[in-house]
């Protein structure tokens, strides 16, 4: 089925061939594992075991009597040897359990399948993956639990997001191709936790050959209810917003979530890791990883443990055949730097890509020519243009009349800018001092004479 893409977007090099073809792998697992205590949206949990304790595999290892928090567990069998503060791939320390591997993943006793899942209830399934400790894992980590709990009974259409549409990353197309029954299993749960009859399972036309073996699982199987859809190749297709709107064709207001027009939309590993619970009854202790860019010496997809240095992802790929440039976790659009091969690998670990080069920056302040290209391409159909204006007049009831905070940061303005403004990083800055109440509405501006951008109509 082919849908209309959305208003604005870029195309930039995808990168994907580097690993699209390469099946996951398991990835040997190093003697010793640093698990933080705050892999999620919102605060740490706390340690629920002590330094000298053995622990088995899938035991839970801290947690929180919030109701957002979601708890950890131990990615292996061992022994916990300390607590102590260490590298966090979103910048600085975090405290962390630091536990010894025996190398046996000996399981603990409350990894167990759940075969009757579909006479459980709704509240039942969502406190099981609450158990499971499941977040968003296409980079967001926002605790599962409590986002199926916000949209209960608010939604008709359910959005399984396959699209990936960040350069290099090809960790979820090989879900895809690999690990559908996983998948689709993760589906039937959430459609029966959300009472739905009908899902989507949305990927980009550079998939498209993950569809048919898809279908024919579920014909196979009976499966009825799943409808497969092919999106555009163009970024960012994967962000709620776009995906909702070439979907259902529905527009998500300013400030507001998919739920707010009847929408939910899960990750393709999130799904498929609720599915694997399901079948093996094991936590989320691992996830898949595309380790890429032209500085790895074997780019793969890899079966990471959570808490696994990036230095020893990086090795198990041959290491680096140049010197890196530049580290980014996550997709290079969205994703973050990272300048520390001690930094882990958590729940929300999408990627590790790896560049010998990056594009120069100018050394002077560029100067806007307001020539409108970050207009077209904005997916949220903002005014960069203006949105740079007057973050650097500092005016900021002005940047709310604009509706800076539906800037997603994709930095597709970014990436056409002429002038190489670093427009993404201006509205991360400014985004950090608005004021918390909106202003009153403002009247229209009057247009000057000759056009919007001075001279052009």
């Amino acid at each position: 089925m082919k849908v209309p893409t959305f208003r604005g977007g870029i195309h930039p090099d995808q990168n994907k061939k580097l690993t699209s073809g390469k099946k996951i792998e398991i990835m040997p697992v190093p003697d010793v594992l640093y698990l933080p205590l705050s892999m999620h949206w919102n605060k740490p949990c706390s340690p629920v075991v002590k330094p000298g304790e053995t622990v088995k595999m899938g035991q839970l290892i801290a947690d929180s009597p919030e109701p957002i928090p979601v708890p950890i567990h131990s990615p292996v069998s061992g022994k916990v040897l300390r607590m102590e503060d260490h590298e966090s791939v979103s910048g600085g320390k975090k405290p962390c359990i630091v536990i010894q591997n025996d190398h046996q993943d000996t399981p603990d006793p409350s990894v167990v399948p759940l075969p009757d899942w579909k006479s459980k209830t709704s509240e039942e399934l969502i406190d099981f993956v609450r158990s499971k400790g499941l977040v968003g894992m296409g980079g967001a980590a926002f605790p599962t639990h409590f986002k199926l709990r916000s949209v209960m009974g608010k939604l008709d259409t359910l959005i399984i997001n396959a699209a990936e549409c960040e350069p290099y990353l090809t960790c979820d197309h090989r879900v895809l191709l690999e690990r559908y029954d996983r998948l689709i299993l993760g589906m039937l749960v959430l459609m029966k936790i959300l009472n739905q009859d009908h899902a989507y399972l949305a990927f980009e036309e550079n998939k498209i050959e993950c569809e048919e073996p898809i279908l024919r699982f579920l014909e196979k199987n009976g499966i009825t209810g799943i409808e497969t859809v092919i999106l555009k190749n163009k970024y960012p297709q994967g962000y709620e917003k776009q995906l909702v709107k070439v979907i259902t064709g529905r527009e998500i207001p300013s400030g507001g979530l998919p739920g707010d027009v009847g929408c939910a939309i899960f990750n393709t590993q999130t799904t498929a890791v609720i599915g694997n619970a399901i079948m093996t009854g094991m936590p989320l202790t691992e996830r898949i990883v595309t380790v890429s860019g032209d500085a790895i010496a074997s780019p793969k997809n890899l079966l990471v443990r959570l808490g696994t240095p990036l230095s020893a992802v990086v090795e198990a790929c041959g290491g680096f055949q140049k010197d890196p440039a530049c580290l980014i976790c996550g997709g290079p659009m969205m994703g973050s730097p990272e300048y520390s091969l001690d930094a882990v690998v958590v729940k929300a670990t999408s990627g590790i890509v790896a560049m010998s080069e990056v594009p120069d920056r100018p050394n002077y302040e560029s100067t806007c020519i307001r020539c409108g290209k970050c207009v077209g391409v904005c997916p949220m159909h903002l005014e960069p243009v203006f949105l740079n204006l007057y973050a650097g007049q500092r005016d900021y009831e002005a940047l709310m009349r604009y509706h800076l905070r539906d800037c997603m940061e994709c930095g597709s303005c970014a990436y056409i800018c002429p002038a190489h403004i670093p427009l993404v990083e201006t509205f991360r800055i400014a985004k950090a001092k608005l004021p918390r109440t909106a202003p009153a509405p403002a009247k229209p501006e009057k247009k000057k004479k000759g056009g919007l951008f001075g001279g052009r109509s």
